[in-house]
């Protein structure tokens, strides 16, 4: 039986979700009353994927997320990499933001 090659976890991967997850108004939310945490979906109205978030006192907090792409055991998703910029842990870079997106990423950007 051959295992299945997991896509790696790299900055530029990170980069690439966090600018479709602005892109694609992705937003993430936590309920006042359970501490759970929920981010929107980008293509499909209503549907929230619920998160995971592990502390961890030597990086970034771990993340689990139950959309396709992590059930499909990607280390990268663009709602994990929403929690993370909206948290601080992960920075746009602007130069690698496609021309055709920069509208629409500067206005979320300008929400903030």
């Amino acid at each position: 039986m051959t295992e299945k090659p997991t896509k790696p976890d790299t900055p530029e991967r990170w980069q690439e979700a966090l600018t479709r997850a602005l892109y694609d108004g992705v937003r993430v939310y936590q309920s006042p009353y359970t501490g759970e945490w929920v981010a929107t979906s980008g293509s499909l109205i209503g549907r929230f994927y619920h998160l995971e978030v592990y502390p961890s006192r030597r990086s970034k907090p771990v993340i689990t997320c139950d959309c396709p792409a992590a059930e499909h055991e990607d280390p990268v998703c663009k709602h994990r990499a929403r929690w993370y910029f909206d948290h601080n842990y992960l920075d746009l870079d602007v130069w690698a933001v496609p021309e055709k997106m920069m509208d629409v990423i500067q206005g979320v950007l300008h929400e903030r």
